[in-house]
């Protein structure tokens, strides 16, 4: 399957780590569907950055506002493509998370490849960091989230949609 995609092109030498981080977190906005940062040097010899970003065509305006407005950036190139991706399919499960003293419950996204009985899930993004933010707010306790999206994926198995609570121990 495939969907039409706009990729742009920022190229940023103007601003140090610090801020290039916190333009990386402002950039959770409707319409990025991804960003990434590469290093680059510039024809000048100079540390860059390359910034690429993977938008939805109709957020352009808003999102060259913020690239001129935020990052400082008079320009970019716009270069369309396809994104050619797998069917998926997403299911909803409630999950009850234990530490030794406490538990908490929620309610998860996971995706599942269109066609694949194989039972791999892979849980959404801002589902997963959602729970470890729950988990040190409510349990108390720090998890990362690399090792949680394990315990997760490795106890989710295939059933029905709504089927039973899994349960997740820390």
């Amino acid at each position: 399957m495939e969907k039409d995609g706009l990729l742009i092109l920022v190229q940023v030498d103007h601003l140090s780590a610090e801020d290039l981080s916190w333009v990386m977190e402002a950039l959770c906005i409707p319409g990025v569907r991804n960003r990434n940062l590469l290093p680059t040097i510039t024809k000048k010899g100079r540390v860059g950055h390359l910034l690429l970003l993977d938008i939805d065509v109709r957020y352009e305006a808003d999102i060259s506002r913020f690239i001129v407005e935020v990052i400082g950036s008079y320009g970019y190139h716009r270069i369309e493509s396809k994104h050619v991706f797998q069917p998926t399919s997403i299911e909803e499960r409630e999950l009850v998370i234990r530490n030794r003293e406490k538990e908490l419950s929620c309610r998860v996204r996971l995706k599942k490849r269109g066609g694949d009985e194989s039972g791999f899930f892979a849980i959404e993004s801002d589902d997963l960091y959602a729970i470890v933010k729950r988990i040190r707010d409510d349990l108390g306790c720090v998890v990362s989230p690399m090792g949680l999206r394990r315990k997760i994926e490795g106890a989710v198995v295939p059933a029905p949609s709504g089927a039973g609570v899994q349960v997740i121990q820390l």
